[in-house]
Parts: structure tokens; C-alpha cells; sequence
């Protein structure tokens, strides 16, 4: 999912050879926010009653 967002959001800034350290940074989330967020999703469903 991080490399699709990747290419979507800042892919345009890369091919064009002007990515800073901020469009690094940004491509970094790309990859934390989906992980995060499914991990959180994973604990709340083990903690819910039925999930099993």
C-alpha cells in the first residue's frame, strides 16, 4: 500500500528530480500510517467479545 500511495502522492515530485528530504519524510508515512492503522484495527478486534 506505502508504494502505491507513494507513487500516487509524490510521484510526480521524484520523476521530476525534485524530492527534498520533506518528500522522503512524506513516503516514510506512506508505509506507517496503513501499518499502524491495521494493527490498531487487529487489537481492537481481539478485544472485542465475538471476534474469535
Amino acid at each position: 500500500m506505502g508504494t502505491l500511495l507513494s507513487l500516487v502522492n509524490q510521484g510526480a515530485v521524484i520523476a521530476a528530480g525534485g524530492a527534498t528530504a520533506a518528500t522522503w519524510w512524506r513516503m516514510l508515512f506512506n508505509y506507517l500510517v496503513p501499518c499502524c492503522r491495521a494493527r490498531a484495527s487487529s487489537a481492537a478486534a481481539v478485544g472485542r467479545p465475538g471476534s474469535r
